[in-house]
C-alpha cells in the first residue's frame, strides 16, 4: 500500500514538468525550422547574393551560441522552468518583430535575438529532462528530440501553406501566434505540478567554476563528442537549410522542397521514438547513420533527380535522427550535479557548426555550384563518422 502512494504522489511531479517541456520544444521547433521554407522568400524580398543567403540562419546560430555562453554562468543561479518561459515568450515577442523588419540589417538582429531564446530552449529542456529522468535519460531525450521533429515535419507544411495564401510578413505573425499559445498551455502544465521542478533543479546543480570547465574539456572522449557533435551538426544544417533552396533551382520545385523537408523530419521522428530501444551500445548506432547518411546524401545528388534525392533525405532522417539525443546523453553521463554543463557545451558546438556551415554553402553555390555546395554535408557526415568510431574504439581507461 505504502508502495502504490510513493508512486502515485511521484507521477504528477514529473508528469507537468515533463508535458511543459514537450509543449515548449514544439514551439522551439516552429521557431527554428521556419526560416528552412522561407528562405526563398527572404532572398528575393532582400535581393541576397552569394554568403548572405544563408546569413539569417547563421544569425539564428549565433544567438543560439550566446545563450550557451550565458548558461554556465546561470548555472545554479536561475530556475530552469524558469528560464525556459522567459526564452519561449522571447521567441514570440521575435517571430512578430521579424514580421515588421524595414530591412534585412534589422532582420539580422531579430533573428539574433529570436536564437537566444531558441538557445535557452534547447539547453534547458534537454538539461532538464536528463534532471527528471535520469534513469533512463536516453528513452526521453529521444521524446523530447522526437517531438521537436514532429515539429520539423508539421513546420514546412504550415509555412508553405500559409505562404501561398498570406505574404511572408504575415507568415511570421502567424507564426508568433502559434508559439504563443504553446507558451500558454505549458505554463498552465508547469503550475499543474505540485513540486515544480525549478526548485528541484537548482538544488541539485553545483554553480559553475572555472575548474569544472577545465575538469570536463580536459577528457579526450569529451573533446571527440564536441568535434564530432560539430561535424554532425555541420551535415544536417547544411542539408536542411539549402534543401529547398536545392530544389527550386535544380528542379524548379519550391513545393517539392518543402515537402522533402517534412519527409526528413518524418523519418527522424521514427529514428528518435526506435533508436533509444534498440539494444545496441548508442554511440555505435551513431556512427553507423553517420557513415550511412554521408553515401545517402551523395547517392541523392548525384543522382538527379528529385524523387530519388527525395528518397534519400527520408533515409537519411532514418539512419541519423537519433544522433542529437545520443550525443547529449553520452556527454552528460557521469555529471548528475551539472546537467546544464555539457549539455551548453555539445550545443554551443552544434551552433558554431550551424554558423559557418550555411555560410560556407552558400559562398560554394555563388562561386562554384548548388551541386557542390551540397556535397559539403557527405564530408562532414563521413568525418563525423570516424570521430564516432574512435570514440568506440577508446580504451575504457583513457575515458
Amino acid at each position: 500500500m505504502k508502495k502504490e502512494r510513493v508512486k502515485t504522489e511521484a507521477y504528477p511531479t514529473k508528469l507537468w514538468p515533463t508535458a511543459a517541456i514537450l509543449l515548449l520544444i514544439g514551439a522551439y521547433a516552429l521557431s527554428n525550422s521556419h526560416f528552412n521554407v522561407m528562405m526563398n522568400s527572404i532572398i528575393n524580398a532582400f535581393h541576397l547574393v552569394g554568403a548572405e543567403q544563408g546569413m539569417l540562419s547563421s544569425m539564428l546560430n549565433i544567438g543560439g551560441m550566446l545563450a550557451l555562453l550565458l548558461t554556465p554562468i546561470l548555472q545554479g543561479r536561475m530556475g530552469k522552468s524558469r528560464m525556459l518561459i522567459i526564452s519561449a515568450v522571447m521567441q514570440t515577442l521575435m517571430l512578430f518583430a521579424a514580421g515588421i523588419a524595414p530591412n534585412f540589417g534589422l532582420m539580422a538582429i531579430i533573428y539574433i535575438l529570436l536564437g537566444i531564446g531558441g538557445g535557452w530552449i534547447d539547453t534547458y529542456s534537454n538539461s532538464l529532462m536528463v534532471d527528471l529522468h535520469s534513469k533512463d535519460s536516453a528513452k526521453y531525450l529521444g521524446l523530447l528530440h522526437g517531438c521537436y521533429s514532429i515539429g520539423g515535419v508539421l513546420t514546412p507544411i504550415l509555412i508553405q501553406g500559409l505562404l501561398i495564401y498570406s505574404t511572408w510578413r504575415r507568415t511570421y505573425f502567424y507564426s508568433a501566434i502559434i508559439v504563443a499559445v504553446l507558451v500558454i498551455l505549458s505554463i498552465g502544465a508547469m503550475l499543474k505540478s505540485h513540486n515544480p521542478c525549478t526548485k528541484q533543479s537548482i538544488t541539485a546543480e553545483k554553480k559553475v567554476s572555472i575548474a569544472l570547465v577545465r575538469q570536463y574539456l580536459q577528457k579526450r572522449r569529451n573533446i571527440l563528442l564536441i568535434v564530432s557533435s560539430m561535424l554532425n551538426a555541420a551535415a544536417q544544417t547544411g542539408l536542411l537549410v539549402w534543401l529547398v533552396r536545392y530544389m527550386t533551382l535544380q528542379f524548379d520545385s519550391e513545393s517539392f522542397g518543402s515537402f522533402t523537408v517534412s519527409v526528413f523530419w518524418i523519418c527522424a521522428t521514427i529514428s528518435r521514438f526506435v533508436a533509444p530501444r534498440i539494444r545496441v551500445r548508442p554511440l555505435k548506432i551513431y556512427a553507423i547513420g553517420a557513415l550511412l547518411a554521408g553515401l545517402f546524401n551523395m547517392i541523392g545528388v548525384l543522382s538527379g533527380s528529385s524523387i530519388i534525392m527525395c528518397i534519400m533525405i527520408g533515409a537519411i532522417g532514418l539512419v541519423s535522427g537519433h544522433s542529437i539525443p545520443i550525443l547529449i546523453s553520452e556527454g552528460a553521463a557521469g555529471y548528475k550535479d551539472s546537467t546544464s554543463l555539457p549539455t551548453s557545451i555539445l550545443l554551443f558546438s552544434m551552433c558554431l557548426a550551424r554558423v559557418v556551415m550555411p555560410l560556407v554553402m552558400g559562398a560554394m553555390v555563388e562561386y562554384t555550384s548548388i551541386l557542390g555546395a551540397m556535397l559539403l554535408p557527405v564530408v562532414t557526415s563521413l568525418l563525423a563518422f570516424v570521430t564516432g568510431y574512435w570514440i568506440l574504439k577508446m580504451k575504457s581507461a583513457s575515458l
